[in-house]
């Protein structure tokens, strides 16, 4: 899955998302981008489907 922040995304917003991820036993690898970050996220379809991240 890849996510990718909204333009004016905090450093804060961005920590919150990766702490997520991470709660759900993912690994997450950040790309920083010259107005957006990309967050890859890797691991387990299935747990992803079960807890969703998007309205973050």
């Amino acid at each position: 899955m890849i996510v990718i922040t909204q333009p004016n995304a905090t450093e804060e917003q961005i920590q919150r998302i990766v702490t997520r991820v991470r709660e759900f036993g993912l690994e997450a690898q950040i790309s920083r981008g010259a107005s957006r970050v990309i967050i890859g996220v890797i691991g387990p379809e299935a747990l992803l489907r079960e807890k969703p991240i998007a309205a973050m």
